[in-house]
C-alpha cells in the first residue's frame, strides 16, 4: 500500500489522522476482529452486487467459498491443525458478517417482489 504514495509516504493528513487515533483505548475485538468481519461483508456485498439477482452455481460458490474458508481456518486453528489462536471473537464477526448480509439480501430481495 505504501508504494502507492509518492516517496513511501503517507499524506500529511494521514499522518495526522494515525498520530490522533493512536491514542484511542479501543477493545481489542474492535481492532483485530471487527476489520476481519467486515472485510467478509465487504466481499459477500461485492459479488452480490456483481451477479445481482442472477443465481448461477458460480455465483453461489463465489458467495460461499469465503464464508466458509473463514469459518474453517477458525475451526481448524481451535483444533490446532492450522497455526493460529482460533479466537471466539473472530468467529462472532464472521457469523455476524453472514447473518448481516442474509439479512440485507432478504430485505432487499422482498422490496424488489413488491
Amino acid at each position: 500500500m505504501f508504494r502507492l504514495f509518492p516517496h513511501g509516504e503517507l499524506p500529511q493528513w494521514a499522518c495526522r489522522l494515525r498520530i490522533s487515533a493512536s491514542g484511542l483505548n479501543v477493545p481489542e475485538w474492535f481492532r483485530f476482529s471487527l476489520p476481519d468481519g467486515l472485510w467478509l461483508l465487504a466481499y459477500l456485498l461485492i459479488i452480490d452486487g456483481i451477479w445481482g439477482s442472477r443465481r448461477s452455481f458460480m455465483s453461489l460458490l463465489f458467495l460461499t467459498i469465503l464464508p466458509i474458508a473463514a469459518l474453517m481456518t477458525e475451526i481448524l486453528q481451535w483444533a490446532h491443525i492450522v497455526p493460529g489462536v482460533g479466537d471466539w471473537m473472530d468467529m462472532a464477526c464472521y457469523l455476524l458478517s453472514i447473518l448481516i448480509f442474509l439479512t440485507l439480501n432478504k430485505l432487499f430481495s422482498y422490496e424488489k417482489r413488491r
